[in-house]
């Protein structure tokens, strides 16, 4: 590639209005990623990230770009230092957890990853292969060494609180069960894989 900064985006988001001219004042020379928040818009998804951010008393984007509990690079809407990445080699098993791999593999090359709240897209979740995918992702998820065990049987141990708290805070049935099938579907991945 010749060009300094390249952007990846993924096919079921949509940029913010300005998404570029916003991501352009954190292009410093010591940051290797810009990841701008992707905000939820099914109405179910976005209910989880709702109720959350009412727990943590936070704004909708500010626990998004926070991630609490959640340490993962993610690449929706992400402008990459072409230097950061020349020399990647992407495991052909990782087609979820890319991103993360790629985010750490940014860092360890001394760049910083910077998540910010504007700019950000708007991201389309595939909420009817919730269990499914979440199935994958744990089993990911363990082959790249992304959690420890103690981690994972935390999410099992949380699955049911926090659906329910889902449940009582925005009273979407839908939401709460997946929150719950997401958990399930995680730790299950992590312990077959």
């Amino acid at each position: 590639m010749e060009t300094e900064w390249h952007l990846h985006v993924d096919s079921d988001v949509i940029l913010c209005k300005d998404w570029f001219k916003k991501a352009m004042r954190y292009m410093l020379p010591n940051v290797g990623g810009i990841w701008g928040v992707a905000v939820p818009m099914e109405p179910h998804a976005y209910n989880i990230t709702k109720a959350m951010a009412k727990l943590y008393r936070k704004d909708v984007k500010d626990l998004l770009v926070t991630q609490p509990h959640l340490k993962r690079y993610l690449m929706h809407d992400s402008l990459l230092k072409t230097e950061a990445v020349k020399d990647i080699k992407i495991p052909p098993h990782l087609h979820i957890w890319e991103d993360h791999y790629i985010g750490k593999h940014i860092v360890s090359k001394g760049y910083k990853w910077v998540k910010v709240k504007d700019p950000y897209c708007l991201h389309y979740v595939h909420e009817r292969r919730v269990f499914e995918d979440s199935v994958m992702s744990g089993m990911l998820a363990r082959r790249i060494k992304a959690y420890r065990t103690r981690q994972i049987l935390l999410r099992l141990f949380l699955s049911v609180p926090k659906s329910m708290w889902i449940l009582l805070a925005t009273g979407d049935t839908k939401a709460a069960k997946l929150q719950l099938m997401n958990y399930i579907g995680l730790v299950k991945g992590w312990f077959i894989g």
